[in-house]
């Protein structure tokens, strides 16, 4: 015999199935689009990778390595009350970075930054490949 208790219940059922089975129709349809790019991603040639990827890293630390310096010379600045007037526009990019420090936001944005979509803390990210792997013709959004 069958579980159903009415042909309404029958019905409902079959509806639901249904749905579901749209739902998944539409997943299959969405990796099939990607399908291509991830096929020529699977053909790029590893050197390429490995250039594109050491030098992301390099540009990435050296953006670290310069903000560093940045906070290193404002929090100095700010203990014995200079001014720093080549930081921005006559000072301006300072004077933003004093705002936020007051109002506490400085933190939080580093905080969020500091972690991956996993909830695990992400030394490095890679974002900077976006535009490198687009342009390769790789990534998603590839014209």
């Amino acid at each position: 015999m069958h579980p159903f208790k009415s042909e309404a219940d029958a019905e409902a059922q079959l509806a639901r199935c249904r749905k579901d089975a749209d739902g998944e129709s539409a997943k299959v349809a969405e990796i099939k689009a990607r399908l291509p790019a991830l096929t020529k991603a699977a053909k790029c040639p590893w050197a390429t990778l490995m250039s594109l990827v050491e030098n992301g890293l390099l540009d990435q630390e050296a953006a670290r390595a310069k903000e560093e310096v940045y906070s290193e010379g404002r929090w100095e600045a700010l203990g014995k009350g200079w001014r720093r007037p080549w930081d921005g526009r006559n000072g301006s990019d300072f004077a933003k970075w004093q705002l936020k420090k007051d109002v506490g936001e400085e933190e939080e944005e580093e905080e969020a930054a500091a972690w991956d979509a996993n909830g695990q803390k992400a030394e490095f990210r890679f974002s900077f490949l976006e535009p490198e792997l687009r342009r390769a013709g790789i990534a998603q959004g590839a014209s």
